[in-house]
C-alpha cells in the first residue's frame, strides 16, 4: 500500500513540476511512471518501440493455424477415446448385470439347500426326538423292571453300571440265577427274562424300522431340490460362459482404448508445445523493435530528455507519434504487456503513468480464443 501511495504521490507531483517546466522551460521531453499489476516483478526499462502489433497478430494467427491441424488430430482422439470407454462401459455394465444374475443363482442355490436342510432337521427335530424319547422311556423302564425283580427275588443282581445295555443287564441277571435259594424257580426266572429280552428285541426292530423311515424321509427331503439346483448350476454356467465372451470381447476393446488414450495425450502434448514455440517468437518482437530504451528506478519512474534532439522534428512539423512499451512478470515467468500510443508536441513536456490494469497478458495475445479467466491463467 506504501508502495502504491508514493507511485499516486508521484504521478501527481510530476505533472505539477513539468507543468511548471512549460512555462520557465521550451524543452520537448517525456516523464512517466510504470505502475505493474500487484505481485509482479517489473522490468527495469521501457521501451520506445516501433509498433509491433501486426507482428504479434501474424503470429497468433500462425498459431491458430497450426493449432488446427492438431486440434483436428485431438477431436479424431478425442471420438476415438469416447467411442472406446463407451465400448467398454457397456461391457462392463453387461458383466456386471450377468454377475448379478449368477449371484442371485448362487443366492437361490444356498436358500433352497437350506430350506431343505432345515425341513430335515425338523424330522429329526420332531418325529426323531419322540422316537429317541420312547427308546429311552422303554430302556429306562426295562432297566427297572430287572432291577426290580431281583431285588424281590433276593437276587445278587450286580450290573456293570459302566455299561448301560439291555445285554448286560440280561447277563447279570442270568449270573445271579446260578445262587438262589430254594424258594427261587430259575428256570421261571429264566423264561421270564427271555420273554422281556424278546419284547425288548421286538421294540428296538421297530424302532429301528421308524428310524429307517424317518432317515428315508428326511433324505427325500434333502434330495428335493436336486433338479432345482441342478438347473441353477446349468444356468450358473451359461452366465459364467457368457461372462468369459464378454471379457474376451472386452479385452482387444480395452487395448484399443489404451492406444487411442495415448494417442490423445500425444496429440494434446503436440498442441501444448506450440505455444512454447510461438511464446519465444512474441518475447523476441520488442526487442527487436526497439528505438529507445528508458531506464526505470526502482519505484518505475522514467525520463526521456532531449526528445527533440533524439528524434528532430522537420520544418514545419510540431507532432511526433510514438509507442511506449513496458513489461512485468509474474513469478511462473509468464509476461505481461503494455503498449500505448501517444503524441508529443514541440517544447511540450508529457506527463504519463502506465497503470496495472494497463498491461495484459501475452497469453491473451496469443490465445484470443480463449475466455478471460482462461487467460489468466
Amino acid at each position: 500500500m506504501e508502495t502504491i501511495a508514493f507511485y499516486v504521490i508521484f504521478a501527481i507531483t510530476v505533472a505539477l513540476l513539468y507543468t511548471g517546466g512549460l512555462y520557465f522551460s521550451r524543452e520537448t521531453r517525456v516523464e512517466g511512471q510504470v505502475i505493474p499489476p500487484p505481485g509482479m516483478t517489473l522490468g527495469n526499462e521501457a521501451w520506445i518501440v516501433g509498433d509491433f502489433r501486426q507482428q504479434s497478430f501474424g503470429i497468433a494467427d500462425d498459431l491458430a493455424r497450426d493449432r488446427e491441424s492438431d486440434l483436428r488430430d485431438i477431436q479424431v482422439a478425442q471420438d476415438h477415446v469416447q467411442r472406446a470407454q463407451a465400448d467398454v462401459a457397456s461391457r462392463e455394465e453387461r458383466i456386471r448385470l450377468l454377475q448379478e444374475q449368477m449371484d442371485a443363482a448362487k443366492n437361490e442355490i444356498v436358500s433352497t439347500v437350506k430350506q431343505a436342510r432345515d425341513a430335515a432337521q425338523q424330522i429329526w427335530d420332531g418325529p426323531g426326538k419322540q422316537l429317541e424319547d420312547e427308546y429311552q422311556d422303554r430302556l429306562n423302564q426295562l432297566q427297572q423292571l430287572i432291577a426290580d425283580r431281583a431285588k424281590s427275588l433276593k437276587l445278587k443282581y450286580q450290573p456293570d453300571d459302566s455299561y448301560r445295555s439291555p445285554e448286560v443287564w440280561a447277563n447279570a441277571y442270568r449270573l445271579a440265577l446260578y445262587d438262589v435259594g430254594p424258594n427261587v424257580d430259575s428256570g421261571k426266572e429264566h423264561q421270564w427274562l427271555e420273554d422281556q429280552m424278546k419284547q425288548w428285541r421286538d421294540f428296538t426292530k421297530s424302532v429301528d424300522d421308524r428310524q429307517k423311515q424317518l432317515r428315508e424321509q428326511a433324505a427325500q427331503i434333502q434330495l428335493s431340490p436336486t433338479s432345482k439346483v441342478s438347473d441353477l448350476n446349468t444356468q450358473m454356467d451359461e452366465l459364467k460362459n457368457r461372462i468369459d465372451e464378454t471379457e474376451a470381447e472386452e479385452t482387444p476393446i480395452k487395448t484399443e482404448l489404451q492406444q487411442a488414450q495415448d494417442d490423445l495425450a500425444k496429440a494434446q502434448a503436440a498442441e501444448a508445445a506450440l505455444d512454447a514455440v510461438r511464446y519465444k517468437q512474441l518475447y523476441s518482437l520488442p526487442d527487436t523493435n526497439i528505438i529507445r530504451r528508458l531506464p526505470l528506478n526502482d519505484y518505475g519512474r522514467f525520463s526521456w530528455r532531449h526528445v527533440e534532439k533524439d528524434n528532430p522534428f522537420a520544418e514545419g512539423e510540431n507532432t511526433h507519434y510514438h509507442w511506449i512499451f513496458a513489461r512485468a512478470a509474474r513469478s511462473d515467468g509468464r509476461q505481461y504487456w503494455a503498449l500505448y500510443h501517444f503524441s508529443i508536441r514541440r517544447n511540450d513536456t508529457v506527463d504519463m503513468v502506465i497503470e496495472p490494469a494497463g498491461f495484459i497478458s501475452t497469453k491473451a495475445i496469443l490465445r484470443p480464443d480463449l475466455s478471460p479467466a482462461e487467460q489468466q491463467q
